[in-house]
């Protein structure tokens, strides 16, 4: 059984992204304004109300959790919090398909300049429309195609069939680029149709189209396929902005088990990070989410089946169904997916831990050159050098100048920067517990992730502008 520790921290992860999806949405909801005569007031002040009415019912009961001289995590007091947490997850997503009877927002300019940047060609090449939808979650399809299975006799009109790739985005997620990632892998699944990748590969492991297997097998390999289009340009973003989508919807749904059409995500983490770590030279950036979704998939089986043999039996079934079937999809993908023409990305030639430091302290990162210490050691290298000549010293001094050149950082160590941040601010510990126990505590990590959201979409924005200007004087 997971020790109730660990139960804690699962929850308060659920609680802090469910909150700060909360915020995002009453943010849309100041944005998108009551209308020329306050026509959508009332609307958005019953969704405001109701958000905030099941927000103030969680630090009394995030603090309810501990008991007795010791403080120690009671079963009672964990029950109540996740009762409540499947009662706010329930209330969020209703709320949020709501939305669909208030004036829609465009997407940025910002989250599309991600997917043009980091997809290059491939993004030109679909040109997909970007919308923001009210079902939270994210989608992709051929509107094409729709209208297509829509409106009978359509096939008899005189018009050139072409692709019309729609993705589509929660209406939530608008202003918050830690989930604009997440379009990678809908792209993924459009660019998995163009090159026909999924069709390619499941004939290898089940020969007959009409089977059950055949069909299941499909639905995975399309979904391992999108993440891993999605990390090869974006890097460990994509997956990391569908776990924090998945802890919003956790307390509704178990999400130990593989279905029909989806891969387990443990599976989907394990299959991003291998693709990763060979692309980044063994360096593993989804080590720490990893373990930490391990423990929440583990306390979700424990929810949905109680008896402990039963537990280890499907756990062990969840092994072997893993290296035996989704691994070797993987390793096919793995070798389809380095063939495509996405634009080279590199975490390791930057300091992803520098720039988040930099995001904590305000500022943007747009761009990154030497640290501090090594321009202080190349300052004093150059003050104590000899120079015999005018123009040794003219040749040591434009060393010295290239050395405090800044190179703009490309969109996936940007987006990465942020997600560091944003963990560190997510992380279950005795302070979060603290924090989350008090309304001002709520506030401040909500209004902490709305000025990340803030730098990071202007680090991405600014990061544009500094490779235009590059490419002009280039």
């Amino acid at each position: 059984m997971l020790a109730r520790d660990d139960v804690l921290r699962v929850l308060l992860r659920i609680a802090g992204e469910l909150l700060i999806r909360s915020s995002q949405t009453k943010r849309y909801l100041d944005e998108i304004r009551p209308g020329e005569a306050g026509e959508y007031w009332q609307l958005a002040e019953t969704i405001r109300a109701a958000l905030e009415g099941i927000e103030q019912l969680l630090p009394e009961t995030v603090r309810a959790v501990r008991s007795g001289s010791d403080k120690a995590v009671t079963p009672e007091g964990i029950e109540v919090l996740y009762r409540l947490l499947e009662k706010f997850s329930a209330w969020f997503t209703t709320i949020h398909e709501l939305l669909v009877y208030l004036p829609q927002s465009a997407v940025t300019p910002e989250s599309k300049a991600t997917l043009r940047s980091s997809f290059g060609a491939l993004y030109e090449d679909l040109s997909p429309s970007i919308i923001l939808g009210s079902l939270f979650n994210a989608l992709e399809f051929d509107f094409f195609q729709l209208i297509r299975t829509r409106l009978p006799g359509f096939d008899e009109i005189d018009i050139r069939e072409t692709e019309n790739i729609v993705l589509q985005l929660a209406i939530c997620d608008r202003d918050a680029p830690a989930s604009w990632a997440i379009l990678g892998h809908e792209l993924g699944h459009a660019i998995d149709q163009k090159f026909a990748i999924t069709e390619k590969i499941v004939p290898k492991f089940v020969t007959d189209p009409n089977s059950a297997p055949f069909k299941i097998l499909s639905s995975w390999c399309q979904e391992f396929c999108a993440d891993l289009l999605a990390a090869r340009a974006l890097g460990p973003s994509p997956i990391l902005a569908l776990l924090s989508l998945e802890y919003c919807v956790f307390p509704l749904r178990p999400v130990f088990y593989a279905s029909k059409t989806h891969p387990a995500t443990s599976w989907r983490l394990a299959a991003v990070t291998s693709f990763l770590r060979r692309l980044y030279e063994r360096k593993d950036y989804l080590q720490v989410e990893r373990e930490f979704y391990a423990l929440a998939a583990l306390y979700s089986l424990e929810r949905s089946e109680p008896d402990e043999a039963r537990r280890r039996s499907l756990e062990e079934a969840d092994r072997l169904q893993f290296r035996h079937v989704a691994l070797p999809l993987v390793r096919e993908l793995q070798r389809e997916i380095v063939l495509l023409n996405i634009p080279a990305h590199n975490l390791n030639a930057v300091s992803i831990e520098r720039c988040s430091d930099r995001l904590y302290d305000g500022l943007p990162v747009s761009a990154q050159g030497k640290s501090k210490r090594e321009l202080r050691e190349a300052l004093t290298d150059y003050k104590s050098e000899s120079y015999r000549t005018k123009d040794e010293r003219v040749v040591a001094f434009k060393r010295l100048a290239a050395d405090f050149k800044e190179e703009p950082l490309d969109i996936p160590a940007i987006l990465m920067s942020g997600q560091e941040l944003r963990l560190k601010l997510l992380t279950p510990s005795p302070a979060t517990e603290m924090d989350l126990g008090v309304l001002e505590g709520i506030q401040k990590l909500t209004g902490g992730m709305r000025r990340l959201d803030e730098l990071v979409s202007a680090s991405i924005n600014m990061s544009g502008v500094h490779k235009q200007l590059r490419t002009r004087q280039g």
